[in-house]
């Protein structure tokens, strides 16, 4: 068994990784930094986490799962894919195979691990709450109301809604891990600001690459658009890939200045020095440059455009 310190102390360098020589009720011993055999607490260390030398992971776990075993080198598996008929994907670390299997079958050699565990050992990705999120469930058998392979997009704490509005409690859905897998994805704050890396350039003729929008929610993992985002003057679209957009871009997004002043949101008023307005107020504005009266606003001496608008009402 491997452990990790947790702390600097005499003998032992924080992060580092020793070997078990001994394991007590309270104690690991240890070649320690100076070559000595030591016993410590155990609570100085954390248990390094490794996989069996034989593992398997259930196909509709993730399509990452899918990807790397259909691309691992002479694999003996070309066809995984979320909804398959594989019920296990397995792999023999020792002869370097990869093999599919079921209950019934050769499987029973192999120990079954975690999306987690496949996402944190075999593709080496830190799993943690500022990278990764659940977007959601895959249905790992037919039910009642749907087929194998449909996808919920867990739209909240509250509700997991699939493509024909079927919805379930999320607590539901965790509660019963062998009828649901849960999806990963990037995790993005709902309104969080991002910019559009791959639009569909057939379907929107790029017209909105790096575009920069409010993050609302992801879609399906085998849907050709991935993400829903709000443009500032366009509304919701649907788009392929995103990043987190930077502090710059964010400024530039929803900066408006008018003689000096720089707007900024108090509350649910838009402020302009002593100048306060409420959403309501700006779409009937943004209502009046969109109409055929082909009106002007102006605000201390500048004319107020609809780009302005949107800008604010991002805000």
């Amino acid at each position: 068994m491997k452990i990790r310190a947790i702390e600097n102390v005499y003998g032992l360098t924080k992060d580092k990784i020793y070997d078990v020589i001994k394991e007590e009720e309270n104690f690991y011993e240890i070649i320690e930094d100076h070559g000595n055999e030591r016993s410590y607490l155990k609570w100085r260390f954390e248990i390094v986490e490794e996989l069996p030398e034989k593992w398997r992971i259930r196909q509709n776990s993730s399509e990452d799962v899918c990807k790397w075993f259909n691309n691992f080198p002479n694999s003996k598996i070309g066809g995984a894919f979320i909804g398959g008929g594989y019920e296990f994907l397995c792999f023999d670390s020792i002869k370097k195979e990869t093999s599919y299997g079921y209950k019934s079958g050769i499987i029973k050699d192999y120990t079954e691990i975690s999306l987690e565990q496949f996402q944190k050992l075999v593709l080496k990705e830190n799993l943690n709450e500022t990278k990764m999120k659940i977007i959601g469930y895959t249905l790992l058998k037919d039910s009642v109301e749907n087929k194998a392979g449909a996808f919920y997009i867990k739209e909240s704490n509250y509700v997991c809604r699939e493509a024909n509005y079927h919805s379930l409690e999320p607590k539901f859905v965790e509660n019963n891990p062998e009828w649901f897998s849960a999806v990963y994805g990037e995790k993005y704050t709902e309104g969080e600001w991002v910019v559009i890396t791959q639009d569909h350039k057939d379907y929107n003729n790029g017209k909105y690459q790096n575009a920069i929008g409010k993050y609302i929610s992801n879609k399906p993992p085998n849907d050709e658009y991935k993400f829903y985002i709000d443009v500032p003057g366009e509304g919701r679209l649907a788009c392929m890939e995103i990043r987190k957009a930077t502090k710059e871009e964010i400024e530039k997004a929803t900066k408006v200045v008018i003689n000096d002043y720089t707007a900024k949101k108090e509350g649910e008023l838009i402020a302009f020095g002593c100048q306060k307005f409420t959403s309501n107020e700006l779409m009937a504005y943004k209502k009046l440059l969109n109409s055929t009266i082909n009106a002007q606003i102006n605000i201390h001496g500048v004319n107020v455009t609809e780009e302005m608008l949107d800008k604010l009402l991002a805000l």
